[in-house]
């Protein structure tokens, strides 16, 4: 990523010196593009699992119930049963506290518009969050760099990455994905109560909000005595939120600590030092007995270098804001006893997807398209194996 010159973070937004006239009908395009991505991507999970009568049982008995479960499975269905009963007591089932309330709560609601389907709703909120996150991002990109072809780039690459499959099904990735964009848009643009507004609905959904705050306060500073003062406070309250949900834990569970016991017993994620995490990473690779769990062991360790990387790239262009943000994320997927699951926090990481934009524009055609069909293969390769029920990621 040497060649990827991304200009520091000014003032105020960048603004492309090119034509702005014909934006909507880009992003119009962009639209229609990633409609396009996500239809393939929802047709090889459905024929896969038809072809192979997964649940053929369930799918004789109701199809539209058949078709929404192919894009809600593993977590999915975690957030399903907190949408629907709430969290349960301290001691009575395992686990659920680990997930932030702001999805299923939205699953709630959503599903009164679906006779009470909680998958129905959860579904049309991720694709309606990917559909915003990659106009945003294509929005993003084209403020930072006024290039539209680095910004086609940046789309491209989100569409299909390894695990763009969580772009399409019931996960949240997708919605905190939108929702980070739009508060790192807002407040490039000074907009700091949208940008927090926007902070504060990602901190419902994952404790990475934080890091988020930080860096957004990062950006603040950036500002220096022009900096808005009274937006602090709007700031702070998504770090609040998490604090507060926290306490109801602790109130709950008698364990200050509640939501890290959840993530270890659930999926044996603890704080601890680095060549803890990749001495687990070689045990499990060792373990791997079949090619999806080795495809997805692999994409993990890679996805945990390359949040090294992207630091380090970062911080040598002295993006300060940007630095934070990933770095933040870095030292919590780094310092942990399973890289079990970074390669989907890696999808969200989108100052990559800036750097990857810049790089490819750069790139000789052919290196472009070697790079987007590898990616394009793995994408498809995790849509299949999601389909057949296999860990992805």
């Amino acid at each position: 990523m040497r060649g990827a010159r991304l200009p520091r973070t000014n003032r105020s937004a960048v603004v492309p010196t090119t034509d702005s006239s014909t934006v909507p009908s880009t992003l119009a395009r962009v639209f229609g593009f990633w409609v396009v991505t996500r239809l393939v991507l929802m047709a090889v999970i459905v024929v896969t699992a038809w072809v192979r009568d997964i649940d053929v049982v369930a799918r004789h008995r109701d199809l539209a119930s058949w078709l929404v479960m192919r894009f809600a499975y593993w977590d999915s269905t975690l957030y399903g049963a907190v949408a629907d009963r709430g969290y349960p007591a301290p001691g009575e089932t395992c686990c659920y506290q680990a997930f932030f309330p702001g999805f299923p709560l939205a699953m709630r609601w959503g599903s009164q518009l679906f006779g009470g389907d909680y998958f129905w709703a959860g579904w049309v909120i991720v694709q309606a969050s990917g559909a915003v996150a990659a106009l945003l991002l294509w929005q993003l990109v084209w403020q930072e760099t006024g290039s539209r072809r680095a910004a086609w780039f940046a789309v491209v690459a989100l569409a299909v990455f390894p695990t763009t499959v969580f772009m399409s099904v019931v996960y949240t990735e997708a919605p905190f994905l939108a929702l980070s964009l739009g508060a790192w848009i807002a407040a490039r643009n000074q907009r700091w109560w949208v940008a927090s507004a926007c902070g504060l609905l990602a901190s419902t959904l994952r404790l990475n909000a934080a890091f988020l705050t930080c860096a957004l306060l990062m950006m603040l500073l950036s500002f220096g005595r022009a900096r808005p003062r009274s937006v602090l406070p709007a700031l702070a309250a998504g770090p609040a939120f998490i604090a507060g949900y926290f306490g109801w834990l602790w109130s709950r569970s008698g364990h200050w600590d509640a939501w890290s016991r959840a993530q270890d017993e659930g999926w044996g994620r603890a704080a601890s030092w680095p060549w803890v995490g990749m001495s687990n990473w070689v045990s499990q690779m060792g373990g791997a007995n079949s090619g999806h769990l080795l495809v997805s062991r692999v994409v993990e360790l890679a996805a945990t270098i390359a949040f090294v990387v992207i630091t380090v790239v970062l911080l040598r262009r002295r993006r300060w804001a940007e630095s934070v943000l990933v770095g933040l994320n870095t030292v919590s997927l780094v310092c942990t006893t399973t890289f079990m699951g970074n390669a989907r926090f890696l999808l969200v990481c989108f100052p990559l997807y800036v750097l990857l934009g810049l790089r490819m524009k750069a790139t000789p055609r052919w290196g472009v398209v070697a790079f987007f069909a590898a990616s394009s293969m793995l994408a498809l390769f995790n849509a299949w194996a999601w389909a057949m029920h296999y860990w992805v990621a």
